[in-house]
């Protein structure tokens, strides 16, 4: 201990009367409105923080939440045959703002119960069968919202 005072003994006192000083010198200080000490002068200068009511983002983000996701319908009239279709031949999508939006294949099952390859989402897929098949397909929006549907579309002939 006496070592530690002997090579820091008088920065520790230098620090304590700087200490001692600077107390006494800005605690007695007073402005124009009648604050006393630096903090409470200082405290007056910083802006009161601001409660906002009204924020456009968060009613954007709450009125995009309000719009329906895409919805999708099977819209094809007749009777389906064997052979190769297009998503778009056989549903339709409409999102809830009324904008026509594309359908896409998910999953296909064949009426024995095998899932069925689906090479492209948008491309044609093949009925090559006679039964009742198992269809997934999805839409998405603007936004991402996405709908899947599943449907079980007969197949004749």
């Amino acid at each position: 201990m006496e070592q530690v005072l002997q090579c820091y003994g008088k920065g520790i006192a230098a620090g304590i009367v700087l200490i001692a000083v600077m107390v006494l010198l800005f605690a007695g200080i007073r402005d124009e409105q009648g604050n006393r000490g630096i903090i409470n002068i200082v405290k007056t200068w910083i802006p009161e923080e601001e409660t906002i009511t009204e924020n456009a983002a968060i009613d954007a983000f709450a009125e995009a939440g309000e719009v329906a996701y895409p919805t999708i319908r099977y819209a094809y009239n007749g009777m389906l045959h064997r052979g190769a279709y297009l998503p778009g031949d056989l549903f339709s999508a409409v999102d809830g703002m009324g904008e026509e939006r594309s359908v896409l294949w998910c999953e296909m099952t064949d009426p024995h119960g095998n899932s069925c390859t689906i090479e492209s989402q948008q491309g044609e897929v093949v009925f090559d069968v006679e039964g009742i098949y198992t269809v997934r397909v999805c839409a998405t929006d603007e936004a991402n919202r996405r709908s899947v549907c599943e449907f079980q579309i007969p197949v004749n002939r």
